[in-house]
């Protein structure tokens, strides 16, 4: 398994460091702002397909000085964060080969997954025995460890790299969709006049969260909530293969969408929606609305409430509050009235989407795994669960 290209590149000389655009004096730093955009192009096409990549060689350019004009040209996390890129070399100021000029020359940059596959402390950077003079190159050459066969667990390699996955998750998603459109035009032949609303998980149900599972293993850090914290402020996840189809189904049928996540609602629903936007999702607030989780979901905070509803899990107190009209993170951010009554009124609820038994109302784990049939006759119908194997209630 090889799970990166390697580009060699070819720069202009003699155009070390300094401005690209600005050096009239220099034609050589022309030539090679002529070639930036060429690679530019090209790592962005392999960053937008998912693909791992690796550019190394001889760059004649500095870039390990801070600000460097060429780096921050091609590291700049566009059009997708998966263009983000890591220096092998980039801890290694002043470790060049040549007597007179003592900044690297030479580099290995990688995309961020591959980076994540780069074993620690192995960049080498060899110097010839030879004196200066009779070196066979003025380039010393450059190495590092990957760990090709990345280790990673079997479940979160076959989310990351089957067929199989993909075609499931985009499978559920077109046959929702068609129970979507049936709901609708069932719901308007019988002159339903109540609003109605689809639940939907976020992480493994929209947003793709393998690339935190792989940064989590390759880097030996076990989850934390802190880990968590920061990869929902980094607005990276990726959609799941059907996601932005669904959406348009479900609001151009009528309905609305409700993200009932367990993300904190505090601290992580603008982000949530800032990733979906990023990723193309169009969320008006009169028809999508993120509800994540806050202290009063949680049956110690709230004994009182889980006793007299009898909630099975943190979702479900939202839930009905959805339903009654009263799901107040709905339009609490917002002076808008058409988002207020939007929301201040009661919805039906018509389907479920998640990853985990718990997106589902009043189900808990243990309880569906002895008596799964309490479920099995609604998969399909208004229940529709996506493949998981990397975590959940079931652990």
């Amino acid at each position: 398994m090889c799970p990166a290209r390697a580009g060699a590149w070819k720069y202009s000389s003699h155009c070390f460091s300094g401005p690209l655009y600005a050096s009239p004096s220099n034609p050589n730093c022309a030539v090679l702002a002529e070639q930036l955009p060429i690679l530019e192009r090209w790592i962005d096409r392999h960053a937008v397909r998912g693909e791992r990549f690796i550019i190394l060689g001889d760059f004649n350019r500095q870039l390990n000085l801070p600000g460097d004009e060429f780096w921050r040209e091609i590291d700049d996390n566009q059009p997708t964060p998966a263009a983000d890129l890591e220096r092998a070399t980039a801890d290694h100021l002043g470790s060049g080969c040549h007597p007179r000029y003592p900044e690297l020359i030479d580099h290995i940059v990688l995309d961020r997954g591959t980076d994540l596959m780069v074993r620690e402390n192995t960049l080498r950077i060899m110097p010839y025995a030879e004196s200066w003079e009779t070196r066979p190159s003025d380039h010393c050459p450059v190495s590092v460890d990957l760990v090709l066969n990345d280790g990673l667990q079997p479940g979160l390699q076959w989310v990351r790299r089957s067929a199989e996955y993909r075609t499931l998750v985009l499978a559920i998603y077109e046959q929702a969709g068609r129970r979507v459109a049936e709901i609708a035009a069932e719901r308007q032949r019988q002159g339903h006049t109540t609003p109605w609303v689809v639940s939907i998980d976020a992480d493994m149900t929209i947003l793709q969260n393998a690339q935190l599972e792989v940064e989590s293993e390759l880097t030996f850090r076990p989850f934390a909530y802190a880990i968590l914290d920061d990869w929902v402020r980094r607005e990276a996840a990726e959609l799941l293969p059907g996601v932005a189809r669904f959406f348009e189904t479900v609001v151009g049928r009528g309905g609305k969408i409700a993200v009932i996540t367990n993300r904190d609602h505090r601290r992580h629903a603008g982000h949530t929606l800032n990733n979906l936007r990023s990723r193309g999702i169009t969320v008006d607030p009169e028809t999508v609305c993120i509800l994540g989780r806050t202290a009063m979901d949680r049956r110690r905070q709230n004994p009182h409430e889980w006793k007299t509803y009898g909630y099975k899990n943190d979702k479900d107190r939202r839930r009905r509050l959805l339903m009654e009209g009263k799901a107040e993170l709905c339009w609490a951010d917002t002076d808008n009235l058409r988002v207020r009554k939007s929301w201040r009124q009661p919805h039906d609820v018509v389907m479920y989407l998640g990853d985990n038994i718990q997106d589902f109302p009043k189900f808990e784990q243990q309880e569906l795994a002895r008596n799964p049939h309490q479920a099995s006759g609604r998969i399909g119908v208004d229940l529709f669960i996506f493949p998981n194997p990397l975590y959940g209630s079931w652990r």
